[in-house]
């Protein structure tokens, strides 16, 4: 099994707080036993956790002027101590909006009352009520009100919808809220790149030779490097500090990283223990490259030595705009880049680590 094909568990909605959340478990319920497919309803997950211990959840049910969004805590996952929040968080039907605040509990019910719902619908729908004009809502906080029990005979008329529908019987998957993820091999690649170098600190270094040698020691959620996302391909640099071992790093011609670090040394950061680990992707999926030289260019010509305090974020906006995007897969990288960034977005194996100094 690899991280790509690894199953969450699925948390369902069990709370029962408020009189909506079983009629919201309900409906979860109902959708599952159809895996999750509706003609009328759109159903989204979210996933949460790291390694081989990640949990899923339903994050909304959506149809027609309705949505139902999940997210609330409703305790501690068994066996694990992780917070579960698969509980109802928001309810909107029509011009009414219930609203859990995820923390304190607190709810609160927002019911539409300007004149113009055609151009408002999609702010208040999209929960900017709170920053819409006072004159245009109304705010309860009685949840056992007479609004309360209508929008929970509402959820229940969506749940004899959901019934009515056929159940997947034989073709029940028990994992279909789960889309697997085909790895491609990083072979694919026409423009490797020769380098993935990051620095580690010394417990995630003691945790990759730990799981050299002993992988089933290993806890399950931290079967990956837990490290910044952030690896540099050009020369490397080879720096021998007054005192203590050589460091091998990265150069950045364009933004002087080398001597960056020379000031402030790496073991600063990651402590005398630290070291340099070598990423070798076995797959090139998740895998982004950039080009900084024409955004650190471009900034150097605009800024200069600028306070960057003193530069506001519509000035860094303009930045982007001029620049542009350069950023591509890996496997679309064509290596016509001075400088190429790579920036890896899910989580790296251990398995696709070397340690370069310890």
């Amino acid at each position: 099994m690899t991280l790509f094909d690894y199953v969450p568990n699925f948390l369902f909605p069990t709370a029962r707080m408020f009189p909506f959340d079983k009629p919201a478990e309900d409906i979860v319920r109902a959708l599952g036993k159809r895996n999750w497919k509706s003609p009328e309803l759109h159903v989204a997950f979210d996933t949460y956790g790291s390694g081989f211990l990640k949990f899923t959840y339903v994050k909304g049910v959506f149809g027609t002027n309705f949505q139902i969004i999940f997210g609330r805590t409703q305790g501690t996952i068994p066996r694990v101590g992780w917070t579960d929040c698969a509980a109802v968080e928001k309810i909107w039907f029509d011009k009414d909006i219930l609203s859990i605040n995820p923390n304190t509990f607190e709810m609160t019910l927002y019911t539409y009352t300007g004149d113009n719902w055609v151009d408002d619908k999609k702010e208040f729908a999209n929960g900017l009520f709170m920053t819409m004009d006072p004159k245009k809502t109304t705010t309860w906080h009685d949840y056992s009100g007479p609004k309360c029990h209508e929008l929970c005979a509402k959820m229940v008329k969506v749940l004899a919808r959901v019934k009515a529908l056929p159940e997947a019987g034989d073709a029940y998957d028990p994992h279909a809220y789960f889309t697997p993820i085909t790895p491609t091999p990083f072979s694919d690649v026409k423009h490797p790149l020769k380098h993935f170098y990051t620095y580690c600190d010394k417990k995630e270094i003691e945790k990759i030779k730990l799981w050299r040698e002993h992988p089933e020691q290993i806890p399950p959620e931290q079967c990956y490097l837990e490290t910044d996302s952030h690896y540099l391909d050009h020369a490397i640099d080879e720096i021998v500090p007054p005192t203590g071992p050589r460091q091998i790093i990265p150069r950045c011609p364009a933004t002087n990283c080398a001597e960056t670090i020379r000031k402030d040394s790496p073991a600063n950061h990651f402590g005398p223990d630290g070291c340099l680990v070598d990423i070798r992707p076995k797959y090139a999926n998740g895998i982004m490259v950039d080009n900084p030289v024409p955004y650190e260019t471009t900034y150097q010509e605009w800024f200069g030595d600028r306070d960057p305090n003193n530069i506001s974020y519509s000035d860094l906006d303009l930045l982007n705009e001029k620049v542009g995007n350069h950023m591509v897969s890996i496997l679309e990288y064509d290596g016509s880049y001075e400088i190429a960034t790579a920036f890896i977005s899910r989580e790296t194996g251990l398995d696709e680590v070397e340690i370069v100094e310890n």
